[in-house]
């Protein structure tokens, strides 16, 4: 039973199942209604719930995240199940190939929904994974994000040090179908090479030549959204939020996950520009 699946990794998930022959089922309705998960749950021999809120335009929060959760754990439980959850759990502090012991410490009121529905998951026993930031084919937010960030953008943020932790779609696709018979508890899942901001604007065709730091950007970017009572995550452009997750190391340690998988996956270079080889893998806090 597949939920999310119309969604940007829910696709590739289901075209992942189609392409190697797995029956499934998607799960379609108002996930928050009990009724929906109790309509199917005597068919499921195992559940992917990809379903999550992840932006909120009608400004009426993300308490569905919980109300999903809560419904699929009252009927899932026993059943082999994975959630596709977030490492903004953590908060939008620096990270630094941070791993699953990781204290959650979400700030925003989607970390909250995503911890707490985690939570109702994991007791349930469900494997939760947490990505970073997802690329490749379908994406519309992560590269065409950065790359008009970029193209507007004449400086880098303290000279573009920041490490960051990807993942192609694909990858983690098979990551959360690879997943569905393992113990409950909590996977990372990124490519395994953090790589410097500085190097992702090369490999996307940019190279700013000032550097500022990102106290001097960050203190009126968040003075603004205080002074007009805007939140950060609802903010187009450059929020307080974006700048800390592309200013402030976000890397995060994925050594459990790519051990049980015992398969690579792509780089940032490879998954945005597949063409490229014999590029060597970024060592973790290596200059």
């Amino acid at each position: 039973m597949v939920t999310g699946a119309t969604g940007f990794v829910g696709q590739r998930v289901v075209k992942r199942l189609v392409d190697t022959g797995v029956p499934h089922e998607v799960v379609r309705g108002r996930l928050e209604d009990p009724g929906v998960f109790r309509g199917v749950a005597a068919r499921a021999s195992g559940w992917l719930h990809l379903a999550r809120k992840t932006r909120d335009p009608d400004h009426t929060g993300f308490d569905v995240n919980v109300a999903m959760a809560r419904n699929l754990a009252d009927v899932a439980a026993g059943t082999p199940m994975v959630t596709l959850s977030s490492v903004g759990v953590y908060g939008h502090g620096a990270h630094r190939y941070a791993d699953e012991s990781t204290p959650e410490a979400p700030d925003t009121a989607l970390g909250r929904s995503q911890a707490a529905a985690d939570a109702l998951l994991r007791d349930a026993g469900a494997s939760i994974l947490r990505p970073r930031f997802v690329v490749g084919p379908g994406d519309r937010h992560v590269v065409p994000g950065l790359s008009r960030l970029l193209a507007r953008s004449p400086v880098w943020v303290d000279a573009g040090r920041a490490e960051l932790s990807f993942v192609h779609v694909d990858d983690l696709a098979h990551a959360l179908i690879e997943a569905l018979p393992w113990e409950s508890g909590v996977w990372h899942v990124t490519d395994g090479h953090p790589i410097r901001f500085r190097d992702v604007a090369a490999v996307l065709g940019a190279r700013p030549r000032v550097s500022v730091p990102f106290r001097a950007l960050y203190a009126p970017v968040r003075l603004r959204e205080r002074l007009l009572g805007l939140d950060p995550e609802g903010v187009s452009g450059l929020s307080s939020i974006r700048l800390k997750l592309l200013a402030r190391d976000q890397s995060f340690s994925s050594a459990r996950l790519h051990d049980r998988l015992g398969v690579p996956f792509r780089t940032f270079r490879q998954a945005v520009t597949p063409d490229v080889s014999g590029c060597a893998p970024e060592t973790p806090g290596a200059a």
